[in-house]
């Protein structure tokens, strides 16, 4: 991690594909000890990648078995608040880290100057990433976009 700390290296977990084998092994009644414990390692690994200041940009692996598009990243966004991260820093991970990964280095963020790409959701910034499923509005360089296609189920 200190490595990756140094070098500037994005560091994309997806540690939700886990859990979501892990709930479909459950419901097959197959033992999920390691996938349970592989979980619990990803999320120290997320812990000390915060705490070393490696860049981490979220991800979901959508489309692998369990892993839905839209929930994934409500849930992605969960396991990092449950590893200690902020929900700013989630949403940081989700949004500028990303872009920074694509070299996009003027997207994911609010500036000054800058055409505006937001969403807004229903309720406080507490109710994240929960509230990811009631999406009020879209803005995509500056330009509202219809947002009936945008369901999270």
């Amino acid at each position: 991690m200190y490595r990756m700390a140094e070098k500037g290296t994005t560091w994309v977990p997806t540690a939700f594909t886990m859990k979501a084998l892990g709930d479909r092994m459950k419901r097959s009644g197959v033992d999920t000890d390691v996938v349970r414990k592989n979980l619990e390692h990803q999320m120290r690994q997320i812990q000390t990648a915060r705490e070393t200041g490696v860049r981490i940009a979220l991800g979901t692996d959508a489309g692998s078995a369990g892993v839905e598009h839209g929930q994934a990243l409500v849930e992605e966004m969960r396991i990092f608040t449950d590893a200690g991260y902020p929900i700013e820093k989630v949403v940081r991970c989700a949004s500028h880290n990303g872009a920074l990964l694509l070299g996009l280095p003027q997207a994911g963020q609010l500036k000054k100057n800058m055409p505006a790409t937001f969403i807004a959701v229903k309720g406080p910034p507490s109710l994240l990433p929960e509230s990811l499923k009631q999406i009020k509005m879209i803005y995509f360089k500056v330009k509202k976009i219809n947002i009936s296609s945008y369901a999270i189920e």
